[in-house]
């Protein structure tokens, strides 16, 4: 549907961002991040909610937000571990 090619590519868009290592463009990296976080929640797309989260903990940690970064991780293997019950 729109909304998960939407939050698929804000995904895209925040990796490719990501990729070119300029201070500026991993915070609009996580900007973009962040928009396909909400996306993918208000799709319902699991699978690409906890490998946004991922992707959210290894850039903040990257920038040194490192309370965020655990942060993200907490919530990526908690919606891991309940999603794994849904398969």
């Amino acid at each position: 549907d729109d909304l998960r090619l939407a939050s698929q590519t804000a995904f895209l868009e925040g990796h490719r961002l990501f990729l070119e290592n300029k201070s500026d463009a991993k915070r609009q990296s996580l900007q973009s991040l962040e928009n396909a976080l909400k996306l993918a929640r208000q799709s319902g797309d699991k699978d690409l909610e906890i490998t946004t989260l991922l992707s959210l903990q290894i850039i903040n940690r990257q920038i040194g937000e490192k309370l965020k970064s655990i942060e993200f991780g907490k919530n990526a293997l908690a919606l891991t571990a309940e999603n794994s019950y849904d398969h």
